[in-house]
């Protein structure tokens, strides 16, 4: 459908009454030029798809001579390499610390795009290899996962070891009659490609399902031994050393079972103890600017409360600063608390909240005179 669409829009008013064989090269790039610098992305995918349709008229003996829509050689000496137009933009990722407690919160979100989101998660598999998974390649016995060539981007099979917790996951999803889909849509089909964004969307997460296979390979990279090509392997990734690519022969199933497993094991490390996604943000912040607050703190005020406040519901929360500090340090363990009582208070006046930290004028904290020394808005 994309390619249809793509030829649609730019090819065919350029060329769609041409006969295939009266292709030239300034057909190619009057289709292309205009979008190279504003649609580098697409153009190039515009000039790929050309190139596949000359060459296939080509091999028909439809057409004879050079394919003017090839980049090498050709088309690389009239326009810009991509690489130098277009800023290559990373995917939005979970940072790997924040894991355990994302996975928690995934797990308590029900329906099938969210456990498609999970499966995809321990997987480290793109969101179409998921999306378009069926139970026919799923080997339980054997414990793998076989995704077809023609579903790969590199177009080669990939076998997929499965974790315990992907497999639970698996026994846990219902088989529907005449569907062949592990994940299906609400109309039996394949589940459309925003259905996992809309998952962490609504989770209040900044960032996108197909990040998750950058926060493995940092995970991978930094916190495991487990080699470089072991972890690529895994990602499904094509070699760019074209003399390793032709010697490798075997996909290192059983060393990637291991490392799968440990990383299904770290996403669900603590998961009991861990705390919603946008509380351990907002508990980093806390916890770095009251210690900031600690080493600064005028010695001649003694500190004496923490109000959470909004200016919409005013004080809805307040405790003595005993509870979180002594002497100026903060208790680590008072933080996660702290931010969730300011999450509580955002929720039920429906706005941001305050933290405000209260001491005494002049040390006189029996009369009761208090004046704000610090507020705080996170």
């Amino acid at each position: 459908a994309q390619w249809t669409s793509t030829l649609e829009t730019y090819v065919y008013p350029v060329m769609g009454k041409l006969m295939v064989k009266d292709v030239a090269q300034a057909h190619v790039l009057q289709v292309l030029e205009p979008i190279w610098k504003t649609k580098t992305e697409t153009a190039t995918r515009i000039r790929g798809r050309m190139e596949s349709v000359l060459d296939w008229a080509t091999a028909r003996h439809y057409r004879q001579g050079d394919n003017p829509a090839r980049w090498k050689g050709h088309l690389d000496k009239l326009l810009a390499p991509p690489t130098r137009i277009q800023k290559v933009v990373h995917h939005k990722a979970i940072r790997v610390g924040n894991m355990a407690a994302f996975m928690a919160d995934l797990r308590q979100r029900e329906g099938i795009a969210a456990r498609a989101l999970e499966f995809a998660i321990y997987c480290a598999a793109r969101s179409g290899e998921v999306r378009g998974a069926t139970w026919d390649e799923i080997d339980l016995e054997n414990r793998i996962w076989v995704i077809p060539a023609e579903r790969m981007k590199a177009g080669s099979e990939h076998r997929v070891p499965l974790s315990r917790q992907a497999l639970d996951l698996l026994k846990n999803m219902p088989k529907l009659v005449d569907c062949p889909y592990i994940f299906p849509s609400s109309k039996s089909g394949m589940l459309s490609d925003m259905a996992l964004l809309a998952v962490m969307r609504r989770m209040e997460v900044d960032a996108v399902p197909h990040g998750f296979r950058s926060t493995f390979r940092d995970w991978a990279g930094e916190t495991t031994n487990y080699p470089r090509d072991i972890a690529e392997q895994a990602l499904a990734h094509t070699l760019t050393n074209k003399v390793e690519a032709a010697y490798r022969r075997g996909d290192a199933l059983e060393k990637r079972r291991h490392m799968m497993q440990d990383w299904a094991d770290f996403c669900q490390r603590q998961a009991h103890k861990a705390q919603p996604l946008q509380e351990s943000f907002r508990s980093s912040a806390l916890c770095h600017m009251l210690l900031d607050i600690s080493l600064y703190w005028p010695s001649e005020l003694l500190p004496i409360g923490v109000v959470v406040s909004s200016p919409l519901a005013g004080t809805l929360l307040s405790r003595p600063l005993q509870q979180w500090s002594h002497r100026g340090v903060v208790h680590q363990q008072s933080i996660p608390h702290l931010s969730r009582c300011m999450t509580g208070v955002e929720r039920e006046a429906g706005t941001q909240s305050h933290l405000v930290i209260t001491s005494p004028v002049g040390g006189d904290a029996k009369n009761g005179g208090t004046h704000s020394v610090f507020s705080l808005c996170i």
